[in-house]
């Protein structure tokens, strides 16, 4: 349960000597009392307190991992670096909580603690919120960040920000002459906005608030739409305002305080270009004749700097003094992550009509969620004269569209049925367009339906808009997100068949309710045409990042999908980077994904963004790391059978020495439980067993070892295991289809070598099965040198694309004496036992590199 509605603790700090101020509880559900207030020295000094917020805004912050390389990746780098990263935002938070924790003892003594608490208390047994209403009278006041104030009942080691919870907002009040009503608005909130940029000033980016605004705010949103003022004068700023009526001004710019005339000015441009200044008065003059104006937010540099002056000559506080109900104002500037989160958050809760310092508070809650542990959440000022914190009334709440579509759709569906018209039913997705396409399906209900099936929709939904807009913030145009007309995707063979008609990547999943929480659980599918080289990525993948929703707050799903859009956006990013062969700026892309998914927390699927980061770094011939993240990843799921494969994989490329160790990861993979039909774990693991046994078999051979038809014995049973699991009833793949077209090249090339009938039979059937070109080259070679023909085989017509050229089985003609690296590893993935496991098997099974002493390993 969220409050709707509050409880006024209302304080008056009136002018004083520069050191200690008379302070008054106005009004409480406790009752008034009066103190004096003592500026605590460490923030007697004005400039200072913004340093905590500089300092976790410095460039390297963990939120944005950008400097991540491939070996930043690796478990022994990646883990220590991610934390000194994270330390820096923590030392930041700490000053903050010190300088918060003074302003609040500062604030509440002996005699207003008691009456805070006992107001605390009262409010949560009315189950109302209790508004922390400030009125600062001392303009020297009105400069410290009250944003800071920490819940004085909060443990010392653990404190609460009274900001960051809808229960306890603060707010900067002042009181005016004139009511102001709360305004009926029945459908969307018009917002208009406004960028000035003047030539003669430091640039603006104006675009990138535009992103942030309209990824807010698309075209289709039914709870707002903003329209851009079209110049950057006052006269054009006057001619939008009427072509109204307008509910929201936002403005981005530069803001000054001119210590000369005591004034703040924001600053617009004259017909030249160049900066023209204008005062808060004269910027709420403009404003001052539209009645369903409720809102101003200002996102400009000083833009809520106070100074040693008359309160009145602050921009923001003039604003509200001239008649504007509530102003929000930036006291430093933010990123382009934070600017996008409070905007997102703030204007959604506030079209939702949520009072307006609860939305601010909402903001502040997704800016700390989605910038990590910076102290952007503190920088938003709310000023505000309505008493009540309401700027538009419950009855003017937008329509509930997910209901409406419902009925219409079951209204429709009954018109289409009338008419027969049948093929209503069979609408398709529409055909994707980008170079790397998603699809994102409604969620199925589990449990009851009932009205999880319109939260299933609703959150597909949301999930789709929140990539949008990540995708639009980030000015990628090459990923094409599609969620109309998807459904609901129940399992991996239906997310194969939507992968068929375009999509190289399906996310669908469930939803559940658990004590009034709404649970999703997401799953991720990779497709087989995508990647169909039997790489690790393909097929699907259990991925459930933290996803709680309130049931009774369904807004708030994009607001907190926003808050993973940007870990999903990074792992797709880094699949269709590894899919160009940009296999740099995939390893970019992964390494922000799992910063992401560090500060989550634990949850099923983290072990994904690892083994794909591995298939990468084996990819880039980058083996130790590859071995590491098959590793990381194996530590977070133990009977994680892709990674067991991956860890085989990365060891086998590595050479002779480290044979016995990667069929030991092949060998525990076949000893799992029963692993995802579409991840292949036992046919990639015999077929991973079987390179191993024909490596050895080649290196007896060399050295007339005695265990030489040992192992060719193995590496046929393992070859055969895989050709007759995929032969009998496998639904057919491409993918495991080239791993069939692999057995038996790989069956092929041991016949050959042992001089046997059945070569040009295994390579024959390559032939047939194989799509790859690669692939049918090299069993054409192999049958060329053996003088035999197939008969009238047709060719298998199309090219798909491969990561790396597969060398597996060269023609003998075409060998060397060392046959250590004939069987370089296909593109494949993988992951191991612990190791400091296989360091002692190591030693039991290799000699350091004597393969004439290797013993027999079945």
């Amino acid at each position: 349960m969220q409050p709707q509605n509050y409880f006024d603790f209302e304080v008056d700090l009136g002018p004083g000597d520069g050191v200690v101020y008379p302070l008054a509880v106005l009004a409480s559900p406790a009752g008034a009392v009066r103190s004096m207030f003592t500026l605590p020295q460490s923030l007697s000094d004005l400039s200072k307190w913004k340093t905590p917020f500089e300092t976790s805004l410095r460039p390297g912050r963990m939120r944005t991992a950008s400097a991540l390389t491939p070996h930043n990746l690796a478990l022994t780098w990646f883990l220590p670096r991610w934390r000194d990263a994270a330390s820096q935002s923590e030392d930041a938070e700490r000053l903050a909580v010190e300088m918060g924790r003074r302003l609040t003892d500062a604030l509440f003594d002996d005699r207003t603690l008691p009456l805070f608490l006992e107001s605390r208390q009262r409010a949560a047994d009315a189950r109302c919120g209790l508004r922390v209403k400030l009125r600062l009278r001392a303009a020297e006041l009105s400069a410290l960040p009250w944003e800071l104030l920490v819940d004085p009942a909060s443990p010392v080691k653990a404190p609460h920000f009274l900001a960051l919870s809808r229960w306890t907002p603060v707010v900067r009040y002042q009181e005016v002459r004139h009511r102001v009503e709360a305004l009926q608005v029945n459908g969307r909130l018009h917002i208009l906005a406004m960028g000035a940029s003047p030539s003669d000033l430091p640039p603006i980016d104006v675009a990138a608030e535009q992103r942030h605004l309209n990824a807010a705010f698309p075209q289709w949103s039914h709870l707002g739409a903003v329209e851009w003022v079209q110049g950057q004068t006052w006269r054009d700023l006057q001619e939008a305002l009427q072509k109204g009526p307008y509910h929201a001004f936002h403005f981005v710019g530069h803001a000054l305080f001119d210590e000369s005339s005591d004034a703040g000015y924001l600053a617009l441009a004259d017909a030249g270009g160049k900066a023209e200044l204008h005062s808060g008065d004269e910027i709420a003059a403009l404003l001052a004749d539209h009645p369903t104006l409720r809102l101003v937010v200002v996102n400009a540099c000083e833009s809520a700097e106070g100074s040693v002056s008359p309160l009145s000559a602050d921009v923001a506080a003039m604003l509200v003094e001239r008649g504007v109900p509530a102003v929000v104002a930036m006291q430093t500037t933010i990123s382009d992550r934070g600017a996008l989160e409070f905007s997102r958050s703030f204007y959604r809760s506030v079209a939702n009509r949520l009072p307006v310092d609860a939305a601010c508070a909402e903001a502040r809650k997704a800016m700390r969620q989605t910038t990590g542990r910076s102290l952007e959440w503190a920088t938003p000022t709310l000023f505000m004269q309505t008493p009540e914190g309401r700027l538009f009334t419950p009855e003017g709440k937008p329509l509930h569209w997910p209901k409406i579509l419902s009925i219409a759709l079951i209204l429709a569906l009954g018109t289409a049925l009338g008419f027969g018209a049948g093929a209503w039913l069979g609408m398709q997705p529409p055909t994707p367009q980008g170079e790397f396409n998603v699809a994102v399906a409604d969620f199925e209900p589990l449990g009851q339906p009932g009205q999880l099936q319109s939260y299933g929709r609703l959150f597909g939904g949301s999930l789709a808009e929140a990539l949008e807009n990540e995708y639009r913030l980030s000015q990628m145009s090459a990923v094409d997100v599609v969620h109309r007309n998807v459904g609901v995707i129940h399992d991996e063979r239906e997310a194969a068949a939507l992968a068929e008609k375009g999509f190289q990547m399906v996310l669908y999943g469930s939803v559940g309710v658990v004590d009034n929480q709404m649970r999703a659980f997401m799953k991720i599918y990779v497709a087989d045409a995508f990647r169909n080289d039997m790489g690790e990525i393909t097929g699907a993948h259990d991925f459930a990042i933290p996803l709680a929703f309130s049931t009774d707050e369904v807004f708030t799903y994009t607001q907190i999908l926003s808050q993973r859009a940007s870990l999903l956006v990074d792992l797709i990013q880094g699949v269709h980077r590894a899919a160009e062969n940009r296999l740099a700026d995939a390893t970019v892309a992964l390494g922000r994904a799992a910063a992401e998914a560090e500060r989550l927390g634990a949850f099923t699927g983290k072990e994904v963004i690892y083994l794909f980061a591995s298939d990468v770094a084996r990819r880039r011939g980058e083996q130790e790391t590859a071995e590491q993240l098959a590793l990381r990843a194996l530590a977070l799921n133990p009977q994680y059978g892709r990674g067991y494969i991956a860890l085989g994989n990365s060891r086998f490329a590595r050479g002779s020495a480290w044979l016995a160790s990667a069929l030991e990861a092949y060998q525990t993979a076949l000893a799992l439980p029963e692993q995802p039909p579409s991840a292949f774990v036992a046919e990639k693991a015999n077929f991973g067993a079987a390179q191993v046994y024909l490596n050895l078999y080649v290196m007896a051979v060399q050295d007339n070892s005695p265990h030489a038809e040992s192992y060719a014995v193995q590496a046929e049973h393992h070859y055969r295991a895989v050709i007759e699991s995929i032969s009998e009833g496998m639904r057919p793949m491409r993918s495991n289809r080239e791993l069939l077209a692999l057995a038996y090249l790989g069956a092929g090339y041991l016949a050959q070598l042992r001089n046997l009938s059945a070569a040009a039979e295994h390579f024959c059937q390559a032939l047939a099965v194989s799509l790859r070109p690669e692939h049918r080259q090299i069993a054409q070679e192999h049958l060329t040198e053996l003088g035999a023909e197939c008969g009238a085989l047709t060719p298998h017509p199309g090219w798909i694309s491969a990561g790396i050229l597969l060398q597996t089985f060269r023609p003998i003609s075409q060998r060397r004496g060392n046959h250590e690296t004939l069987l370089a590893v296909t593109d494949r993935m993988g992951r191991s036992p612990p190791r400091s496991v296989v360091a002692g098997r190591e030693r039991r099974h290799r000699p350091d590199g004597n393969a004439s002493n290797f013993a027999p390993l079945a």
